[in-house]
């Protein structure tokens, strides 16, 4: 245990697979359940290269954060008309629409025969 999680504890941990003797469990028990399983080769894989002792962690400065700041402005309010708007002064344009007139001169229409068709 040298508080570095590498190929040489997953060597061990599958070496000590499915043992639950003394030297096993303290070597590859990583959850301290009394068994090496697959809870520990899962809790391994999470792990691998992963390097749980480091020094102090470095905190932020506080000062270095950027800040933002709201800087209200002009709120354009709409302008309300009560008046309807003023009419335009184009005259109206009459507009003609053709009317058809009876015609009073008969047409040449051939009337239909019933009867012997000939050809």
């Amino acid at each position: 245990m040298d508080g570095v999680i590498n190929g040489a504890d997953a060597s061990l941990l599958f070496a000590n697979l499915g043992k639950n003797d003394s030297i096993a469990l303290v070597k590859s028990d990583l959850n301290t359940d009394g068994i090496v399983d697959a809870q520990d080769y899962s809790l391994l894989l999470f792990s691998l290269g992963k390097n749980p002792i480091q020094s102090t962690p470095q905190w932020v400065n506080n000062s270095s954060i950027p800040t933002s700041s709201i800087v209200p402005t002009q709120n354009q309010q709409p302008t309300i008309t009560t008046q309807p708007p003023s009419p335009t002064n184009v005259p109206p344009s009459p507009t003609v629409t053709p009317i058809p007139s009876p015609t009073n001169s008969p047409s040449n229409t051939p009337s239909p025969k019933s009867g012997l068709v000939t050809r």
